[in-house]
This record gives C-alpha cells, sequence and structure tokens, in this order.
C-alpha cells in the first residue's frame, strides 16, 4: 500500500447513509460557530463522535508547523482530542449503530474537495473460553492508491465530564498530571478572556490534566477564598472552554492559521443565559480570526436565538419519523418543535397551557388547584382553563422559552417550575414556582418521613387504610430502598444522580405519594404557601386572560381567601 501523506483541512459536511437514528441525512458544517439543537435522545452528540472520528492527531513534524510548542499544549489535552468513535463509547455496552446495514456508514466532505467514506470494524475480546467485551469502530475506507489518508487536525472534544468540579476531583485515588501551560502571551489571553466573562482575574495559572476526565488548571484568583477548587460549576465549566479554545489559537499562531475544531457537549450547562451569550461572542471571534470550527449542542433558546440573530450555521433537528434538519429555523418553529403542537393549535385552544418539569409536579399541582378550589369557590369558574402540556424538560429551558416575548405576546402560557428552583424577580418571563421549597417528589417523601417521626394520624385515617398505607410499609417500601441509594448528605451512593433516584422511587409509589401530597396541601401549616401560589397564579392568569377571551378580573385570588370576580 502506498504510504499516506500527512495533510490538513477543514470539514465541509458528513453524508450519513446510515448511523444510530440519522439515515440519508446531509449536516452541513460551516466556518464559525454551528450549533447543534434539538430533543434529548435526538443524535445531537453522535455529529460531535462523527466529526472528531473523522480527523487525526497533528504531529512536531508536521510541514505546516512552525512552532512544536504549540503541539505540546495539544498533547497536554491528549485525552480530549481528536477521539474516535471506539472512544467516545467506551464503558456503554455494544450496540450496533447500523444494524442490518452493510457498507460505507457515513461520508466525511473535507474543505478541500476530497472525502473519505467511514465503515463499521467490529472488535471483540475474549477471557477464558467465553467472550468479556465487543466494541465497534468507524475506519477510513482506502483506495490502495490512495495518495492520502486522514487528515491531521486538532480536534478538541469538550464532553460532560468537563462540568465534574475541580474541587470534587481532589483524590488519593485520582491522579492529577501537570501539562505543558500555554505561553506568556496566550495565558494573558486567556486570563483577560476570563476576566471580561467573570469579573475574576486568575493568578498562579499552572495547567493539569485530572486522569482521564478532564484538563483543568491549578490557580488563585484577585478574590479572597476564590480559587480553582471553590470556584462555580458555571466558572469552572467556562474555565475549561475557554483553556481549550486558546490552545487552538496558540496552534493556529504556530501554523500560520491552519484549521482546527472545537466540540463541545451542552455548552450552556450550569451558565447563566447573559455568560451564554458573551461566551459565544468569544468563539464567534476567535473561530474566524484563527481557523477554528466550532461546533457545540446546546437546549438553550437563549443561546439558540442569539445564533439566529448573528447569522450563524444552525442546525436543529426534528424527527419525521427519521431524524432531519429543519428548513429555515426560527425561533418559533424551534418552540412549536418543543412544545408537540401546532401554533394555530394554540391560537384557537381558548385554553391557557401550563408547562411543568414533569409528571411529578403535574400530578402536584392538580392536588395544589383542588386546594385552591377549596378556598375560592370562584376558580372553580377558571380552571378548566388551564391545560397541562404534557412535557417533561429541565427548569433552565423552560425559563429560556419564556423570555421569547415575541412568541408570548400571542400564546397563552406560563410556567410552573419545580420548588427547588429560585423564585423569578418578577412575572415578566410568565414563570412561578411550586410552594414546598423542594422538587414534588423528594418533598413528598421527606414529608412522609416526617409524619413518621411525628406520630401524625395520618397513618390511620380512613384513606391511608383503605389504601392499606401504613407507616410500617413507608418504611419498608419507600425510605429504606431510598436510602440504601442516597447519603444522608444527599448524594448519591450509585452511578445514578440522586433526582433520578428520587424520580423512580415516585413512579413506584405514585399513588400513595399522591395520598400524601393531599395531606400535605390540606395541612394548615402550609396553608399561607397555597395562598401565595394562588396569589401569583392568579395573575398569571390576568396577564394571559385577554388570549382566551376573558376579563383579567374574571378570578383575583387574595390571601384572606376571599376573591373579586367580574362577569364576562
Amino acid at each position: 500500500m502506498v504510504a499516506k501523506q500527512r495533510w490538513t483541512t477543514s470539514i465541509e459536511q458528513l453524508e450519513i447513509e446510515h448511523y444510530r437514528k440519522f439515515s440519508e441525512i446531509t449536516i452541513p458544517i460551516k466556518p464559525g460557530l454551528n450549533v447543534v439543537a434539538g430533543e434529548n435522545g435526538i443524535g445531537k452528540s453522535s455529529i460531535l463522535y462523527l466529526i472528531s472520528n473523522a480527523f487525526q492527531k497533528v504531529r512536531a513534524t508536521d510541514e505546516w508547523i512552525t512552532d512544536s510548542s504549540a503541539t505540546k499544549v495539544l498533547q497536554g489535552l491528549s485525552e480530549r482530542t481528536n477521539l474516535k468513535i471506539e472512544s467516545l463509547v467506551r464503558g456503554s455496552r455494544y450496540s450496533d449503530p447500523a444494524s442490518g446495514y452493510s457498507g460505507g456508514l457515513y461520508k466525511a466532505v473535507y474543505s478541500s474537495g476530497r472525502s473519505l467514506s467511514f465503515r463499521r470494524h467490529n472488535t471483540s475480546g475474549s477471557g477464558v473460553g467465553a467472550k468479556v467485551s465487543q466494541r465497534y469502530r468507524l475506519a477510513p475506507s482506502y483506495d490502495s492508491n490512495s495518495e492520502y489518508g486522514l487528515p491531521a487536525t486538532p480536534v478538541v472534544y469538550l464532553g460532560l465530564s468537563r462540568l465534574i468540579p475541580l474541587g470534587e476531583l481532589v483524590d488519593e485515588k485520582i491522579q492529577v498530571k501537570r501539562i505543558q501551560s500555554l505561553g506568556e502571551s496566550d495565558s494573558s489571553e486567556l486570563v483577560q478572556a476570563y476576566k471580561r466573562l467573570t469579573g475574576l482575574e486568575l493568578k498562579s495559572l499552572e495547567a493539569v490534566r485530572i486522569s482521564d476526565i478532564k484538563s483543568s488548571a491549578h490557580f488563585d484568583t484577585d478574590k479572597e477564598g476564590i480559587d480553582s477548587n471553590t470556584i462555580s460549576a458555571g466558572q469552572d465549566n467556562m474555565f475549561v472552554i475557554l483553556y481549550a479554545l486558546q490552545a487552538l489559537k496558540a496552534y493556529a499562531k504556530a501554523t500560520d492559521k491552519s484549521p482546527s475544531l472545537l466540540l463541545i457537549d451542552e455548552l450552556d450547562a450550569s451558565l447563566h443565559p447573559a455568560l451564554q451569550t458573551r461566551l459565544m461572542a468569544i468563539l464567534r471571534e476567535a473561530s474566524r480570526e484563527f481557523s477554528i470550527q466550532v461546533v457545540f449542542t446546546t437546549h438553550s433558546f437563549t443561546i439558540l436565538e442569539e445564533a439566529l440573530r448573528q447569522n450563524d450555521n444552525v442546525l436543529y433537528l426534528q424527527t419525521f419519523p427519521d431524524v432531519r434538519l429543519l428548513e429555515d429555523p426560527t425561533m418559533e418553529k424551534a418552540q412549536m418543535d418543543l412544545l408537540r403542537v401546532k401554533k394555530q393549535d394554540l391560537l384557537v385552544s381558548q385554553k391557557i397551557f401550563v408547562l411543568t418539569e414533569d409528571q411529578e409536579a403535574r400530578d402536584f399541582l392538580e392536588i395544589i388547584f383542588d386546594a385552591i378550589e377549596n378556598m375560592d369557590t370562584g376558580f372553580q369558574k377558571i380552571r378548566s382553563i388551564f391545560k397541562f402540556i404534557e412535557l417533561s424538560t429541565g427548569a433552565e429551558l423552560l425559563r429560556d422559552l419564556f423570555k421569547q416575548d415575541e412568541l408570548w405576546a400571542r400564546t397563552p402560557a406560563f410556567a410552573v417550575l419545580d420548588g427547588d428552583q429560585t423564585p423569578p424577580d418578577s412575572l415578566a418571563d410568565r414563570c412561578i414556582v411550586m410552594p414546598g421549597g423542594d422538587s414534588p417528589e423528594k418533598l413528598l417523601i421527606h414529608y412522609g418521613k416526617e409524619l413518621i417521626s411525628s406520630g401524625s394520624d395520618f397513618w390511620t385515617s380512613d384513606p391511608a387504610r383503605d389504601l392499606g398505607f401504613s407507616h410500617y410499609i413507608f418504611q419498608e417500601q419507600i425510605l429504606d430502598p431510598l436510602f440504601e441509594k442516597i447519603n444522608p448528605d444527599g448524594t448519591s451512593k450509585t452511578t445514578k444522580k440522586p433526582r433520578e433516584i428520587y424520580k423512580q422511587v415516585y413512579t413506584e409509589h405514585r399513588t400513595e405519594l399522591k395520598m400524601l401530597a393531599r395531606h400535605w396541601v390540606e395541612n394548615p401549616e402550609n396553608r399561607a404557601d397555597i395562598e401565595k401560589f394562588a396569589g401569583f397564579l392568579s395573575q398569571l392568569f390576568a396577564k394571559n386572560a385577554g388570549l382566551v377571551g376573558r376579563s383579567p378580573t374574571a378570578w383575583q385570588f387574595k390571601n384572606n381567601g376571599t376573591t373579586q370576580r367580574v362577569d364576562v
């Protein structure tokens, strides 16, 4: 076989024949920012995987590199650069990415005009008398006379592991290794960019790699008590992204602006909306000046709106039922896709749509509505106007969604966030927080625990007896299994997040926990919280009433339990 020449380039598009949920779809990747959006599980991260798989690492001896120090910085990021499919899916069970399909799975079309097709290549390991592992990789198909192999271009991949705070990783079992730091000039640029975004000035910067989990740094700041071990998750996430970006800028300076790629899973994770757009501006500026293609996934409508406004390449994925790109994406189209309803349906339904985080929230909210109706019979006349949207999503996404004034100026809707969320400063964004101070599933489980400790007569009430729901059952079937998985400080003993564990318990014991919810809202100790929530609810009704043909004063709740109503 002819020896392959070393070459470098950027990517122009992916032509996917069959991979996971994708079939016969072309994904254009443009210079600058490329924003991949869509619902959970649709395949956003797969696009990052396929891009990373289409390149190999640069070498200090490559002819276009004039300063080898740039490659040393990239070597420090080696666990995050030019990752291949087999390493990105490491640890997961074998799953054929294209069952029943043979031949090339996708083609990478490069900016130079060349292209390479990638095929499945299965590998297996064996133990004593039995297979113990099986994985696949996607390898390029070469013509035997092909002059060129995989292009050698730096691809830095920042997955979700970057979100683990440095302070939580300091452990004798975790290997922290010093790596090649940026040069003085690049370090200065990094410090300036970080200060622009966070207001913190970095001092004593020392780059480190933490096992194969993430690359970061040890540093102090100009604020007492704030350093690399104590900064927030958002500030840490910001640093990791900026450090990787600066490493690619240093590479560009040492190679006459040879191309590179920065891939980021969920750019918005742990970042305030204002920081999201400011970070995008820094990424956009660097991508244009230093030939860095930036591709990232997101769930943030703040990012999506900014990307559309700045004419970034927005790739919004939808299911039709195959995954397809949304043509001519707009904010309104994306929002309607999230809501799973047509705009016309919203306008003619005469309903005010209520969005919540999950089913547990909708169950609790129905019971709170019952309590409000018992306090105020006037609520009976308008309760049927509220319609819950069957949607499961995060609080931040709901907050972002209701900041889009253009949509909600004509659409009757608002969001009710779980009680563990920070209440908004005002109702201008049409979001309120449920009473209780915690997510419904966690609130109710701990409420049941309190009722056991206090010897409440709830456990001997007729409803509980009729259901066969005793404090023994609650302890043995709910509390004991739960706290086998949850530590006293609320952290998880398993690989699952604490919230996932609470939600699983709720799903298994939904009927019993709904009974506890009714007891909670009827408890006189919680009446003030219910009344306060009802007051906010009536204000949101007033904001939306005109869109469904009702008077804003058709229902007004007052904290003393009385109402003023006007016939309509």
